[in-house]
């Protein structure tokens, strides 16, 4: 946070989960007029994301297993989507905390998403 001050950003913590945090972002948005670029949501920021996949594919060429955390998708989804394309023989892994496992619980709903 203090590096993220120091690029003279205003830094607004707002409630105790996400839902809490994504509704103020949006109404500061509505009523400032601010853009809002969403964290996981957004394709450029997932590919923006998926030069992490370059990076490890430079670094490690011969990687046969990338885990990544899920967190919201947007991470792993860029990570995979590079990943897979330049080395379909790659075996990608999404890990969660179990505490957080909202990926989990939503395929257990039948979200595939």
């Amino acid at each position: 946070m203090a590096a993220t001050k120091a690029y003279g950003a205003q830094v607004v913590l707002y409630g105790t989960v996400f839902e809490d945090a994504y509704q103020e972002a949006r109404r500061l948005e509505s009523e400032k007029g601010y853009v809002f670029v969403h964290a996981f949501d957004d394709d450029e920021v997932i590919a923006g994301q998926g030069t992490a996949g370059l990076e490890i594919l430079e670094q490690v060429p011969d990687v046969d297993v990338l885990v990544a955390s899920v967190g919201g998708g947007g991470f792993l989804g860029g990570m995979a989507l590079v990943v897979k394309s330049l080395k379909p023989s790659v075996r990608v892994v999404g890990v969660e905390a179990a505490a957080l496992a909202k990926m989990t619980a939503a395929r257990k709903a039948g979200n595939q998403r």
